[in-house]
């Protein structure tokens, strides 16, 4: 998940666009959670298809992303350690640019979300 295609293609991720807006949880945000159904059918994604549950595998957090969502700008402070949940393990990370996530969905879907 991402606010470009670019970004998911070169790190080989899924691409889930980052919605303009969203309340609730990180871990709903990677899946879509509590988003209208006419939003999740119309939104950027590839590969999807409409029998496969939308979860991201990564996702890719950069500045621009704070704007549209400036909630989660704890994402790119390298001591949010404390604030993700536990499927989440960043891998890499520029100060104030960028981070990169990876999500164990396995872990995430186990944990009822």
């Amino acid at each position: 998940m991402t606010s470009h295609p670019a970004y998911a293609y070169y790190v080989g991720a899924k691409f889930l666009i980052l919605p303009g807006y969203y309340e609730g949880p990180l871990e709903g945000l990677v899946m879509y959670k509590n988003l209208p159904t006419q939003v999740i059918n119309f939104v950027q994604k590839y590969p999807s298809h409409p029998r496969d549950p939308l979860i991201a595998n990564y996702l890719i957090w950069t500045s621009y992303c704070n704007k549209i969502l400036p909630r989660f700008s704890f994402l790119l402070e390298n001591n949010s350690s404390t604030k993700l949940p536990t499927s989440f393990s960043l891998i890499f990370f520029i100060a104030n640019k960028v981070a990169i996530y990876e999500i164990n969905t396995t872990q995430l879907l186990s944990e009822g979300n």
